[in-house]
Order: structure tokens, then C-alpha cells, then sequence
């Protein structure tokens, strides 16, 4: 019946309800105030979302104005260049056994990783430092 009366496909009205938590009441229908949160929305809902947005919006321009922020990215792109001429040095350096050179590479990547650990990046964008030739 509301699905005739709202205009709405019963099997989107099905996946609405159940997106959003709502189930049968003990006589085994929904209430109306229910049908209408599907429907058209929670707009008590949404407009604590939008507050809880402008809120954390406020708070990180308030972190950027104190410096309490890092450029990841920024911060990656440049430690990349000295972690690539200290792995081009490691690879060059002949003192050095293979698997010395390799075990230095290895910590030299996690280095590189670490920077967006601590900062709560996965770094899935980010170029790392170049492998040497060889490695």
C-alpha cells in the first residue's frame, strides 16, 4: 500500500528501510513515520551531519592555523630524494656485502613507509624512493 502511495518500487523501499535500520513493528507492519525516514530522508539526521562536518571543518582549519598539521605528501615528496641518494650510495658501496646492501634498502622502504604510518596515510599514492639499479 505505501509503496502506491509514495510512488516508490517495494524493493527500493525494502533496501531503504533496511540501509537505515528500520523493521516491522509487532503487528508486522512498518509505521508511517518510518515509511517517510525511507523515503525522503532523516532530516534531523542530516542536519547533524552537516553540523558534525562544519564542526570537524573548523577544527582542522583551527590545527592548520596552529601548525598542529603535517603535509604528508609534502613531507614524503621530500624525504624521497635523500632516501634515493642514500640507497644509490648503499648499492654503490662495495665494502658492502649483497645481502647487507638489501637488508639497508629494505630499512630505508620502511622508513619511507613510516612517514605516512605516523601520520595515518597508507601512502598508496606516494612514489617511493627509487630502487637502485640492481635491487
Amino acid at each position: 500500500m505505501a509503496v502506491a502511495e509514495f510512488g516508490i518500487d517495494a524493493k527500493t523501499l525494502a533496501k531503504r528501510m533496511r540501509a537505515i535500520g528500520i523493521e516491522k513493528g509487532r503487528d508486522g507492519c512498518y509505521s508511517t513515520k518510518d515509511i517517510c525516514a525511507a523515503v525522503f530522508g532523516d532530516i534531523d539526521a542530516e542536519k547533524l551531519r552537516e553540523v558534525k562536518e562544519r564542526a570537524d571543518k573548523l577544527a582542522l582549519e583551527n590545527a592548520e592555523k596552529r601548525g598542529e598539521l603535517v603535509d604528508v605528501r609534502a613531507l614524503a615528496d621530500a624525504m624521497n630524494r635523500p632516501l634515493a641518494a642514500m640507497r644509490q650510495r648503499i648499492a654503490s658501496a662495495v665494502e658492502l656485502l649483497p645481502e647487507e646492501r638489501e637488508e639497508l634498502g629494505r630499512d630505508i622502504q620502511k622508513l619511507y613507509a613510516s612517514i605516512f604510518e605516523v601520520a595515518g596515510h597508507d601512502g598508496s599514492d606516494a612514489e617511493p624512493a627509487a630502487a637502485p639499479d640492481g635491487e
